[in-house]
């Protein structure tokens, strides 16, 4: 396919342009032009273009799921039974559920099995829209296994079409056998994990869980600061279950994005804007866990703020879907539809410095993009949960479609 033009037609609207916009084309995995089919033929030889007819369905950029834990051992829908009767994730992690539960799992499981569950989630996502995807460790907690996550993180990525962006989260939880030794499994991860895992280059980001019962303001700076030296980016876990005043000092560390953000106070908001970080929701989080409190998309998004939504794909929120993830954030967060795919999209790819590369369907971009039979955008949060027909082109190539 290298040097061919590429094309979809017929759409009824192409995310991010004026309805006038009906013609996509790209080559090299490069879009080349968004324009009217009458401009395109004006242009160009028609002929010359292998075409995909969108027969008045939507074009999108491919979601980027700027937040998830891919590749982890066993499941916890035994769960669900303790939500119910009123636990909470505090009380379920005491418990020895949660966290703990995975990590046991994560630590059992193979190489090999974890880089081929992280293959069969990626299928999964690739086939709702998703191209772009972060993936962090966090189940291992050791040396050994932080790294055998990260190594089946970077083999998935090596096999699959989707684009996987790895990020160290060994800081995720004190692990059990560390419990009255915090300050001990910190030194671990400052001196041993952070810097093998540079020397490998398997990640991107380190990201760190700054939260009521997981590490101190003092313990991610601490972290944050030692990833920052060894070249690594920063995102961070804050304020899910309480506020522990992280973000002015993540934000001046230069932390790309800050994610979950449900009791952020409105005074913090300025920190983002001034240090470009970006606010990532994750609407499937308060969801699963039964919580009253979403973050305030709405008014972060009205007062300025970049904003990207994820999915927190785990053991604890199984949601692969993004377009479920935007119905959430338009119900629960009060987002408008246009405002939550740009936040699945472009925002997300800001979240992962990929602003200049996919997130937009724009000359000069990656053509990463998907066709929705859909009538129009409001029919996403509309049709929630529906199994939605779609075409999914990633680096420019066709990987799925169920249009036909």
């Amino acid at each position: 396919m290298s040097g061919a033009l590429h094309g979809i037609k017929n759409a009824s609207s192409i995310f991010g342009h004026s309805n006038d916009f009906d013609t996509i084309i790209w080559k090299d995995a490069v879009i080349q032009e968004v324009n009217s089919f009458a401009n395109i033929s004006a242009k160009y030889s028609i002929k010359d273009i292998e075409w995909i007819n969108a027969n008045k369905s939507i074009i999108l950029p491919g979601y980027v799921d700027s937040h998830t834990h891919l590749a982890f051992g066993g499941s916890r829908e035994h769960e669900v039974e303790w939500k119910l009767q009123g636990m909470s994730y505090s009380e379920i992690l005491s418990s020895g559920g949660g966290i703990h539960s995975t990590v046991k799992s994560t630590r059992d499981a193979s190489l090999e099995h974890l880089t081929e569950i992280t293959l069969s989630f990626l299928n999964t996502m690739l086939s709702t829209g998703t191209t772009t995807v972060e993936a962090k460790s966090g189940y291992g907690l050791t040396v050994e296994d932080e790294i055998k996550q990260l190594k089946a993180i970077k083999q998935a990525n090596e096999r699959h079409s989707t684009t996987v962006i790895p990020t160290f989260l060994g800081a995720h939880l004190v692990p059990s056998e560390y419990k009255d030794e915090e300050s001990a499994y910190v030194e671990l991860v400052i001196e041993e994990m952070l810097p093998l895992v540079a020397k490998k280059k398997l990640a991107t980001y380190c990201d760190v869980f700054c939260d009521e019962g997981a590490f101190t303001v003092d313990q991610t700076l601490s972290i944050l600061t030692r990833a920052k030296e060894l070249g690594l980016g920063i995102r961070v876990h804050i304020d899910e279950l309480a506020h522990l005043g992280l973000a002015p000092h993540a934000t001046a560390l230069g932390a790309v994005s800050l994610d979950h953000l449900l009791v952020t106070p409105e005074n913090e908001f300025e920190y983002f804007k001034t240090h470009d970080t970006v606010a990532n929701l994750l609407p499937g989080t308060p969801f699963v866990l039964g919580l009253e409190d979403y973050a305030p998309g709405k008014l972060m998004h009205n007062q300025g703020l970049t904003i990207a939504l994820s999915s927190d794909f785990n053991p604890n929120c199984w949601i692969t879907s993004m377009d479920i993830v935007i119905g959430l954030a338009c119900y629960n967060m009060k987002l408008p539809p246009s405002v939550a795919i740009q936040a699945s999209t472009a925002g997300g790819a800001e979240g992962l410095e990929l602003e200049k590369e996919v997130g937009r369907l724009e000359k000069g971009m990656k053509a990463d993009l998907q066709i929705i039979n859909l009538p129009n955008i409001e029919s996403i949060p509309y049709r929630l949960g529906s199994q939605i027909k779609r075409a999914v082109v990633k680096n420019g190539e066709l990987v799925h479609n169920t249009l036909s």
